[in-house]
């Protein structure tokens, strides 16, 4: 009768991840986030000035991100190359997310920029690539805790530039930033993004307190805080996209030990998702008042019409990857002439995708997004810790940043977090091959 052996490979999963890898990847964590610290003390052009500069000052070109994300992403590669194996069973339980990934590479190939598709596509899978490394090397309740770490200094870092260095932190009364005009952005360039990060620093912290009850008293303090920015940052989307999510929290955690379920989720995702959009593109009065945006809600219904079009120029395969938003020289120049305010991007994530990537781009995402809630949906009725529930408040929190903006695909933290998602739900993470690996130590092998 042979013993089971276990090949090299195997061994280094199991083997649990030292100091270092865990500071690099908080570092990583939070770089991804927050971006390098001397973009923390540049003004951002707002985008109705002039939107290529904004579009340039946004997307943090240049040599030295380059550098050192490159860095960042190839101690994450070298440590995937000795575990393909693994990487090729990740990659198999869920075809359509390197799938998607790939076609966004490849539209390198067609695309009417070929060099900004190329440079933001590859940035794109390197950190695709980050997130299969973090749920290859940890287990989902680790990866949380680090992504917690991460998000509790730039909490600090945030109210530090608001309170402390508010010529950065705060939007300057410039007569050209508008409604925005004392907003608080923190070390992000706008205040946006200060709304979306504190939206997911909530939920981490939320999710941290109920699986760590020890550090609750940590935790829910620096939740609190990051309600306290959202509010802060007069970001409306932020706040209608944190009250829809903590209606879905609420409907999961009391369905989550019932037959229904699966209805429950469905019903909420629906309801929520259709009363936000309602919320920021009805053409009434009392709601534009109760956002405090004017009757319009800043244009999105008539951007909205004016893009299919747009999209039916090139229809399945678009223009390639970040190939339309890129200022005046871009596809989306006669969108910019079309509407006055100059938008920066589509404010849908499934319309930026179809005129990225075309309607077979889209589709392809879409059909990832279903099947992972799905899979997260049976999740939880066999996981109902926090933990478990993580992935499906995750996807809901990316559900309610693509209804009416521009979702979080590319090189960001979210991203990441999101392929963490999807690698949990497939049952194929580093705890379940653990798991497969020392149930197989335990048995005999069948005799020769």
């Amino acid at each position: 009768m042979k013993t089971l052996t276990l090949r090299d490979a195997d061994v280094r999963v199991l083997t649990r991840p030292g100091s270092v890898e865990r500071v690099y990847v908080v570092v990583t964590m939070f770089l991804l986030a927050y971006s390098l610290p001397n973009e923390w003390f540049t003004e951002a052009v707002p985008a109705f000035i002039d939107p290529q500069a904004a579009a340039a000052t946004n997307a943090s070109q240049g040599p030295l991100p380059t550098l050192v994300f490159g860095g960042l992403f190839a101690f994450a590669l070298l440590q995937m190359t000795g575990n393909t194996h693994v990487v090729a069973r990740l990659l198999r339980r869920e075809r359509l997310l390197p799938l998607f990934v790939s076609m966004a590479v490849l539209s390198t190939l067609w695309a009417v920029d070929p060099g900004i598709t190329g440079r933001r596509s590859v940035a794109f899978a390197l950190t695709t690539a980050f997130g299969y490394y973090l749920a290859m090397r940890f287990d989902v309740n680790e990866i949380i805790r680090y992504a917690g770490l991460a998000l509790a200094l730039g909490t600090i870092l945030n109210v530090a530039w608001i309170e402390v260095l508010p010529q950065y932190g705060v939007t300057p009364d410039i007569a050209s930033f508008g409604d925005d005009v004392g907003a608080w952005k923190g070390i992000f360039p706008q205040k946006n993004s200060l709304g979306i990060y504190s939206v997911l620093a909530v939920l981490t912290f939320l999710i941290l307190a109920r699986s760590h009850r020890r550090f609750r008293t940590f935790y829910y303090p620096l939740a609190l805080v990051n309600v306290w920015l959202v509010l802060g940052s007069q970001s409306k989307t932020s706040l209608v996209s944190a009250a829809g999510l903590a209606v879905m929290l609420v409907v999961y955690l009391a369905f989550r030990a019932r037959k229904t379920l699966f209805g429950a989720v469905a019903v909420t995702m629906t309801t929520v998702t259709i009363g936000s959009t309602l919320i920021v593109t009805l053409q009434l009065r009392e709601i534009a008042e109760l956002l405090g945006r004017d009757v319009t809600l800043t244009g999105r219904t008539a951007l909205w019409e004016s893009l299919i079009p747009e999209i039916m120029n090139r229809p399945w395969l678009g223009v390639g990857w970040s190939g339309y938003w890129n200022g005046w020289d871009s596809p989306s120049h006669e969108i910019l002439v079309e509407h006055a305010w100059l938008p920066p991007h589509a404010h849908s994530a499934m319309l930026d995708y179809a005129l990225q990537l075309g309607i077979i781009g889209a589709g392809l995402f879409l059909a990832l997004f279903v099947r992972s809630v799905i899979r997260a949906t049976r999740h939880i009725q066999f996981d109902r810790s926090a933990i478990g529930l993580w992935p499906l408040a995750f996807l809901s929190f990316t559900l309610m940043f693509s209804v009416t903006e521009s979702g979080f695909l590319g090189r960001n933290l979210p991203w990441a977090l999101f392929v963490v998602a999807v690698a949990t739900v497939t049952n194929d993470t580093r705890q379940s091959l653990i798991e497969r690996v020392t149930s197989g130590l335990a048995r005999p092998a069948p005799p020769d």
